[in-house]
């Protein structure tokens, strides 16, 4: 959806108004997003590969990630963006929420957590590749190959250790 409308917010993540994401990218306004950590049996965490195709990150590994746009609540979108990125409906819980600035705006993300089988389908316009990590293994990787990962998955991915004390 190219002209979506996003949620766009102060630096104290209270609701001004709508924008699409090329404004709020031109303006610098400060938006908010989710990161959605999905777990299966094993507590290994499933990363996705962002396909060449997107603007920013592309071919970089994250989790499902997306913008919350206009009316919807964090929740809401974490849902959404599940189901467009992977076709599933998962119980989420919240886990935590924290913000970066990046480049002229304020990004406030909150971060939710499920469960996930081992096997999942993908929509290959969203995601290109899959595979399951303990956030063990992905920590040192993340130390020795930084840019395999998205910068917003990296920042939440601290924030997600910090939380948990999963150090």
């Amino acid at each position: 959806m190219e002209h979506e409308f996003l949620t766009v917010v102060d630096n104290n993540d209270v609701v001004l108004g709508y924008s699409t994401k090329e404004d709020i990218q031109r303006r610098g306004l400060s938006y908010r997003c989710v990161q959605v950590f999905l777990f299966n049996s094993k507590n290994e965490l499933l990363l996705c590969k962002r396909p060449a195709t997107k603007k920013r990150f592309a071919l970089q590994w994250a989790s499902v990630m997306g913008h919350v746009r206009k009316g919807e609540t964090y929740e809401e979108a974490a849902r959404r963006e599940v189901m467009e990125e992977l076709g599933i409906d998962t119980r989420l819980t919240r886990v935590t929420k924290f913000n970066v600035v990046d480049g002229a705006h304020r990004v406030f993300q909150e971060i939710f957590s499920g469960g996930v089988a081992e096997t999942v389908l993908p929509d290959k316009t969203e995601i290109s590749e899959t595979k399951f990590v303990s956030i063990r293994d992905l920590k040192t990787d993340m130390v020795t190959t930084p840019n395999k990962y998205a910068v917003p998955f990296v920042e939440a991915v601290r924030s997600y250790m910090k939380t948990t004390n999963s150090f």
